[in-house]
């Protein structure tokens, strides 16, 4: 089909082309650009969105993290592109993140959406991390996600090593935890049981 439609370009459509192919992707306009695919995909219940959208902006202050490069399907500034197709969007985001962060409550282990993500993704076999919060306990995980290892968001000194992990995996470097330390207090406050 490729080699058809070249053949059938007019010089100018060829000139064009060429030109695209020279051309800095700095300078292109925001029209002709493809959209990037967010960097962190945040799986989580519609009832934990505050909680979620205080994950964000911790995230956003040790990473340095840009709005893009999050998703997060019920967080004002994260959500999925207007006039997206939800089912489809979501599986290549799933499939194409470089992370994904499963918030883990008493309320998303009972989400179709996020069982339907976790399933993604594990599938895939791909990076996530997985943290319990609102009073859910690893026990409480059925197979196969009691066999991976969760931390807790209520725990500072765990939502810390979560934060360092993925500096790592992200290769974003921390910035100074006098930054974000007041963001992750309003995670770990957030994710207290009820």
């Amino acid at each position: 089909i490729a080699s058809a439609v070249m053949s059938r370009l007019l010089p100018r459509g060829h000139d064009y082309l060429t030109q695209l192919e020279h051309t800095n992707p700095q300078s292109t306009p925001d029209t002709t650009r493809m959209p990037r695919d967010p960097r962190v995909f945040i799986s989580h219940s519609s009832a934990d969105r505050e909680l979620a959208a205080a994950l964000i902006d911790l995230l956003r202050d040790a990473l340095s993290l840009r709005p893009e490069e999050i998703r997060s399907t019920s967080v004002d500034g994260y959500r999925l592109p207007c006039g997206a197709d939800t089912n489809a969007q979501l599986r290549v985001e799933i499939d194409r993140s470089e992370t994904f962060i499963a918030l883990l409550t008493p309320g998303s282990i009972h989400s179709t959406y996020v069982i339907f993500e976790l399933g993604a993704r594990w599938g895939r076999g791909a990076h996530w991390s997985l943290l319990i919060a609102r009073g859910l306990i690893p026990s409480q995980l059925d197979e196969p996600l009691r066999s991976h290892n969760v931390l807790s968001a209520t725990t500072e000194s765990q939502l810390d090593q979560f934060v360092e992990e993925l500096s790592q995996k992200l290769a974003k470097p921390l910035t100074t935890r006098a930054a974000w330390g007041a963001k992750a207090s309003c995670v770990t406050a957030l994710a207290a049981p009820p």
